[in-house]
């Protein structure tokens, strides 16, 4: 059996879809465990209303602890052999269930993705392809086979729950983003067999109230620890490999550059303009921020025009410059209206 564990927070505008489209299976072995994580608005009335409907619903509510927190919550609650993860503005394609149970024999971790070019089937159980696979967890674009595939997201996959129960693999609670990467890092490393599958499961939504696109000020405190969690994950799995050193130096200059885009240089940012950017000078004055942005150059291969740009401009304490031109751009790239992507 399938425990898919959706983690819910004030999820009203599409939480329907959601568990319309996993109660819409063509197999029907798997239970559906909804965990209000302490919402506001009426998203635990809508899951008791559907728990009332379906005997598969098991609904729990709990305060608010973070996506970290209830997801975990739901492995403790989990019954099947099988977990999957779905977040709560997402949906699924009818095969979900059918495809998970059609492939998860003798798998630790199952991961979906059209994507997938030159093979249907790709099974990865020696540490060379363990080494790409994690590449492409924390930056995809330095993976040598698994480029354009979503491996760090923990929805579009499932697990062996007794994998990750004998492990000890659980989601890092300090952490409100990039808990999945280091949950991923984790399972993938410890995996006898990682199986790969050239089908499409799972539907994404582009969500402009998202927590990885909108203002967001705890994202600077949680930048920090998740570099020094990933340098010691790194350090433990990757001990003196350069090309995880260079990776670790292309993530810590993006970090700054998502620091600037949620929070210092954000147009929601209430504080002065005088006020955030000393309050950034700090930040960068610390480490590793001032270690990769004084050779920011030797880790900017993949970077785009604009963050090649934005980084460049900070190296010279254009700071002003650098905040007002990243304004724009957030400005000018708000997402409107909310999409589905394909995974």
């Amino acid at each position: 059996m399938i425990s898919i564990i959706v983690p819910i927070y004030n999820a009203k505008a599409y939480l329907n879809e959601c568990i319309e489209s996993l109660l819409n299976q063509t197999n029907d072995d798997y239970e559906l465990i909804l965990i209000d994580d302490g919402s506001t608005d009426n998203s635990l009335s809508i899951c008791r209303t559907f728990q009332t409907q379906n005997c598969k619903i098991r609904v729990f509510h709990k305060e608010n602890e973070g996506v970290s927190v209830a997801r975990q919550f739901g492995i403790t609650k989990a019954m099947g052999e099988i977990i999957a993860f779905v977040d709560s503005d997402d949906r699924v394609n009818e095969m979900f269930c059918e495809y998970i149970n059609l492939y998860s024999e003798d798998y630790d971790v199952l991961v979906f993705s059209n994507n997938l070019i030159k093979e249907e089937i790709i099974i990865i159980n020696d540490s060379h392809k363990k080494a790409d696979i994690v590449k492409g967890i924390i930056a995809h674009d330095n993976s040598e086979n698994y480029k354009g595939i979503n491996l760090a997201s923990v929805w579009g996959k499932a697990y062996k729950r007794s994998f990750l129960l004998s492990n000890q693999i659980s989601f890092d609670k300090e952490l409100s983003s990039g808990e999945d990467m280091m949950f991923n890092i984790d399972a993938n490393m410890r995996a006898e067999k990682i199986l790969l599958v050239k089908k499409s499961i799972y539907f994404y939504r582009q969500n402009p109230n998202s927590a990885t696109t909108g203002y967001k000020k705890s994202i600077v405190k949680n930048d920090y620890k998740y570099l020094k969690k990933l340098e010691n994950i790194l350090s433990q799995y990757f001990p003196g490999d350069k090309s995880f050193e260079y990776i670790y130096g292309c993530i810590v200059l993006n970090g700054i550059w998502i620091c600037m885009r949620q929070y210092f240089a954000n147009p929601e940012n209430p504080d002065g303009l005088k006020v955030r950017i000393s309050e950034f000078k700090l930040i960068l004055g610390k480490w590793p921020y001032n270690k990769y942005l004084l050779s920011w150059k030797k880790y900017s291969y993949n970077m785009s025009i604009v963050r090649k740009l934005c980084i460049g401009m900070l190296n010279l304490k254009l700071y002003r410059v650098c905040f007002l031109f990243v304004s724009f751009m957030v400005k000018g790239k708000k997402i409107h209206e909310s999409e589905f992507v394909e995974i």
